[in-house]
């Protein structure tokens, strides 16, 4: 296939499956509780997870998808609000894995959704509230790849960005 002849097209996330089995695209990106119904789905192979296409780029075995975020301000004027507020996420973390089908069924019954992959989607991320020196050499490959994309301008430097 000549690449130059590939076309870009912009469907919502969940759309995207029934996209590709009609046949109206050749290949899509199929994003949390839907790379799920991709995994099961007839006539649908995965060709690479993220992961494995981060590591083929970049040799990294992992990627930095999520982040705890906090205000600058609120950092500076509170220097001990990080652990806080650190405390405070993992402890709701340990509450949402030990009640884990409970709050699906919070979030279906005012979303809507399919349970199944609710929570294949909700088991998926591997969250420890850290940035070591690895996961430093991580984001810093990250910002690499959307400078190179032309998401951001430049790179900065990822203590201007993080508490660290």
């Amino acid at each position: 296939m000549d690449d130059r002849k590939l076309r870009w097209a912009s469907y919502p996330q969940e759309k995207l499956l029934d996209v590709l089995q009609r046949n109206e695209a050749d290949a899509v990106v199929l994003l949390d509780h839907f790379f799920f119904r991709g995994e099961v789905a007839e006539g649908v192979r995965c060709l690479y997870t993220d992961g494995e296409a981060w590591k083929k780029l970049h040799g990294f075995d992992e990627m930095i998808k999520h982040m705890v975020a906090a205000r600058e301000d609120l950092l500076q004027r509170s220097p001990g609000i990080k652990e806080t507020l650190l405390r405070a996420f993992r402890a709701s973390f340990a509450y949402s894995e030990r009640h884990l089908d409970d709050i699906a069924d919070a979030f279906i019954s005012r979303y809507g959704g399919d349970k199944e992959a609710l929570l294949a989607s909700a088991r998926y991320p591997n969250i420890e509230f850290t940035f070591t020196e690895e996961e430093q050499r991580l984001a810093e490959a990250e910002m690499e790849l959307l400078v190179e994309v032309g998401q951001i301008a430049r790179k900065a430097p990822l203590a201007s960005l993080f508490s660290m």
